[in-house]
């Protein structure tokens, strides 16, 4: 007997064996097997129509088109609008975003749908994986690389998602006015190349643990690294080197990226990170990628009253923009892209609300690009933010006494603007703590300070940023009748304390530059219950990373089976512009949502209290009923019927 008839019996054999437990075939070595893909249930025709419309308003077909269609030799059957209809489908049929899905989600339209985008050949067989995984792979490396179009557009992968997110909103949510900043983590799909323990020796995410801990300190409480380490129950415990020692040398073996930091996985672009704890889970280490999401939030106006302010319409949380960087990348310098790209399309924006991650940086990196693009930053203060005071001089011509100059001194303490004469020991208030029972205390700190001490906004420049200001006894605000000013105060205004032998108090109102105002000015003073519900307003943000995370996504490790910065962006742009059309949909479908009132707020706060313990034994029912069985002891048979308390 030959050893090739024995070498078949032999795979026949361990053929049946797989086959008893249903597991399929191997085959002999250099053999492929066609790739079998099985469509999901039809999509329904308004499904189809509702996304075809969002690819064609968004105007990228005809210029993808004339890119892709480009090159020699034969052209695919379908274009650039059956393959991003395709990639949208995946989300409405709530399938993970990959290459095979797409094809799957192709296969699930209707005959004449796909007779009508090219996607079935002549013996009307549907497009295979083979073909949408050639197009999407050359689709990706055509936005990679970026072209300028005839008209001079420049086209790549941030003009494509830009166009297709703004085409996905609603064209009444156009005119929005705010918008929030948030980041969250997306795992690789790459395998480890070395041990996963080595990710705790690297300095890079060593200093993301250390820079968490300093920014969120009395935010979230203790994210640091060594809590995370013993929550996954490692034994090994890291300790943190001073902040000057020289940095050690990368673990032999470890691969080295272009960026000098060490590659962890098979991804060559995705670095080790770290995500910082939320009221859900401890702050842990990572390999992957750092997503930015710039989110529209409701429009904010204030009167002056330091208790409230004014929301306008409800906003549904639409993302604006996205931006994707190697985990542990600047995200200051990812989040002044995002806005800047968010303003780019969205003109009538004027705020964006931007939580410590990205404020509590180095200013030059997202406050000062902001600002220079024309918007207000509505952030929060940590605590080296907050317990800084400048003391300011602003020299400024007096009206009507023949030009001559005065100069004004003013404190400058957590972005707002003080008088001079404000007391010593509320230049410097309290942080403000988490819990929301002991928060109103602080914030009526805030408020007495702002409403006694603070210089009003008259008027201001968005172009070059400068801001006239009126001092506390021009505006009205407080009195003494030491200090003489023009304006006639009602003796109900509150009389305030002030230096001794002082007649006069200042020129009146004063202009004063960016520089002067520090990178801290908000035009609501910090601390403030008006400050509170404008910055609540970010909470937006996380709605739109429940959105990609629990809701019409799972966003977790597996849902993008590809590698590289470029193609993960690409995916994961496409997922937004699902989730963006899958909210109009229930906008349209279920109407806006009933927004609650203050009472209602109020009363829903207070009923948060953790799960309660629910008496389960018989015991526990005597001791809570005394009254029931007097004299039982612990743990005797309650009656049937137990008497109220007001019976007996």
């Amino acid at each position: 007997m030959s050893a090739g008839v024995s070498s078949n019996r032999g795979r026949r054999r361990s053929n049946a064996r797989r086959a008893t437990r249903a597991l399929k075939p191997k085959l002999r070595p250099r053999t492929k097997r066609r790739l079998d893909i099985v469509s999901v249930a039809t999509v329904r025709h308004d499904v189809y129509l509702r996304t075809r419309d969002v690819v064609r308003r968004s105007g990228v077909v005809p210029v993808l088109n004339r890119r892709l269609r480009s090159h020699l030799g034969q052209k695919c059957s379908y274009d650039a609008e059956a393959l991003l209809v395709g990639a949208l489908l995946v989300v409405a049929l709530q399938l993970e975003m990959e290459h095979t899905n797409v094809t799957k989600a192709l296969g699930s339209l209707a005959p004449q749908v796909q007779h009508q985008l090219g996607l079935l050949d002549a013996e009307g067989y549907s497009v295979s994986y083979r073909s949408v995984n050639q197009q999407l792979s050359r689709l990706a490396e055509v936005l990679r690389s970026g072209w300028e179009d005839d008209d001079g557009t420049y086209c790549d992968l941030n003009w494509m998602l830009s166009k297709l997110l703004k085409a996905a909103v609603p064209s009444k949510y156009h005119d929005i006015d705010a918008f929030a900043v948030d980041a969250t983590s997306v795992d690789t799909w790459g395998a480890f190349i070395g041990a996963p323990s080595d990710l705790e020796a690297d300095e890079s995410v060593l200093e993301a643990a250390k820079l968490a801990d300093e920014i969120y300190a009395d935010v979230d409480g203790p994210a640091t690294l060594d809590a995370a380490l013993d929550a996954s129950k490692s034994t090994k415990v890291l300790k943190r080197s001073p902040t000057k020692k020289a940095k050690k040398a990368p673990p032999p073996g470890a691969v080295i990226g272009p960026d000098g930091r060490i590659v962890h996985t098979t991804d060559a672009d995705a670095r080790g990170g770290y995500r910082t704890a939320t009221n859900s889970q401890r702050g842990s280490t990572f390999v992957g990628y750092h997503l930015h999401l710039a989110t529209g939030v409701r429009s904010f106006s204030w009167q002056g009253d330091v208790t409230t302010g004014t929301l306008g319409e409800y906003v549904p949380p639409f993302i604006l923009g996205l931006d994707l960087t190697p985990a542990n990348s600047h995200p200051g310098e990812a989040g002044s892209r995002l806005v800047e790209r968010v303003v780019s399309e969205y003109s009538n924006v004027r705020e964006v609300l931007a939580d410590r991650g990205y404020t509590g940086l180095l200013p030059e990196t997202f406050i000062w690009p902001a600002r220079s693009l024309g918007l207000d930053v509505v952030m929060d203060l940590n605590k080296h933010q907050r317990t800084r005071v400048d003391t300011v001089e602003v020299t400024q011509r007096r009206a009507g006494r023949g030009g001559t100059k005065a100069s004004t001194s003013v404190i400058v303490n957590a972005g707002t603007v003080l008088h001079d004469w404000t007391p010593t020991k509320q230049h410097q208030l309290s942080p403000i703590p988490k819990e929301h029972a002991l928060r109103e205390s602080v914030h009526c700190e805030y408020e007495a300070r702002a409403q006694l001490w603070r210089w009003s906004v008259l008027d201001r420049d968005r172009t070059t940023g400068d801001v006239r200001l009126v001092c506390p006894f021009h505006a009205g605000r407080v009195r003494n009748k030491n200090v003489k000013v023009r304006k006639r105060v009602a003796p109900s205004v509150p009389h305030v304390k002030v230096p001794a032998r002082a007649t006069q108090c200042c020129c009146g109102s004063i202009t004063m530059s960016p520089e002067q105002l520090s990178e801290l000015w908000q035009p609501v003073p910090y601390g403030t219950r008006a400050w509170a519900m404008s910055y609540g307003r970010r909470v937006l943000a996380e709605t739109a990373n429940a959105l990609l995370k629990s809701s019409f996504a799972r966003l977790e490790r597996g849902y993008f089976k590809v590698m590289g910065q470029h193609k993960v962006s690409l995916l994961i742009g496409l997922l937004c512009v699902g989730v963006n059309i899958e909210i109009a949909h229930r906008l349209e479908e279920f109407g806006v949502p009933r927004q609650l009132t203050v009472e209602e707020r109020a009363k829903k706060r207070a009923g948060r209290g953790g799960r309660k313990r629910r008496e389960r034994t018989l015991a526990e029912l005597a001791r809570r009923y005394p009254e029931a069985m007097p004299g039982a002891p612990p743990g005797s048979p309650l009656p049937t019927s137990v008497p109220s308390s007001s019976s007996t």
